[in-house]
């Protein structure tokens, strides 16, 4: 492999470990899932034209995301594992007690503290549970209905505002942060930030659209 490539693979391996994490639980071991998805970063730095006007960020994301979907597919391990499921389950009973409690929705911290699971397993369960769509179909067919995110364009998403978190402020960062990282909802990081949902969502556009000035002017 010519030296530019090997580099582009070795700096962008987070990029295969950020697309496994959300793939979990679909009955595929993390090991296999990172030879897939190295596969799609390799293809990624072997087809990368510099000349392009695109990150090599956001074009090894798509290659990387497509060499998994095609396993899935092709060896129908779409799947979700038991452990997962009855997590969920208990997630699920949790959220309804603290709700009913507190009066609004938990947070994640609340919920760990409550069913004695981690905040990573949670997130993992919620993610893995989530109702499947196919990437592929029209959405009269079962696909993604427009402005509804597939995982391939939250994770673009997420790398997008990761390379360019350094431009916020500390507060306009952790939003980002509990948004994109945590997944939370916005009703979530209000309560985490003191702010109203309303807030939020104003800042987040306001943060978005200062981050799409910048990224392209």
């Amino acid at each position: 492999m010519p030296i530019l490539q090997d580099r582009l693979v070795e700096e962008n391996l987070g990029l295969v470990r950020m697309a496994v994490q959300r793939y979990r639980g679909f009955g595929v071991e993390d090991e296999d899932l990172m030879q897939i998805g190295s596969i799609g970063l390799i293809k990624a730095a072997r087809d990368f034209d510099p000349e392009k006007e695109v990150r090599f960020s956001t074009y090894a994301v798509a290659k990387i995301i497509g060499e998994i979907k095609t396993y899935l597919r092709d060896n129908g391990s779409i799947k979700v594992s038991r452990k997962y499921k009855e997590d969920k389950l208990k997630i699920d009973r949790a959220a309804r007690a603290l709700t009913q409690k507190l009066g609004r929705e938990p947070r994640i911290s609340e919920l760990a503290k409550y069913t004695s699971l981690s905040q990573e397993e949670i997130l993992s369960a919620m993610e893995a549970t989530r109702p499947t769509v196919s990437l592929d179909l029209p959405p009269e067919e079962g696909g993604v209905a427009p402005g509804i995110p597939s995982p391939e364009n939250h994770l673009l998403e997420r790398v997008w505002v990761r390379e360019m978190l350094e431009t916020l402020s500390p507060d306009e960062r952790r939003l980002m942060v509990l948004r994109y990282f945590l997944d939370q909802t916005q009703s979530v990081t209000a309560a985490e930030l003191g702010m109203s949902q309303v807030a939020v969502s104003r800042l987040e556009k306001k943060i978005l659209l200062k981050l799409k000035k910048q990224y392209d002017p």
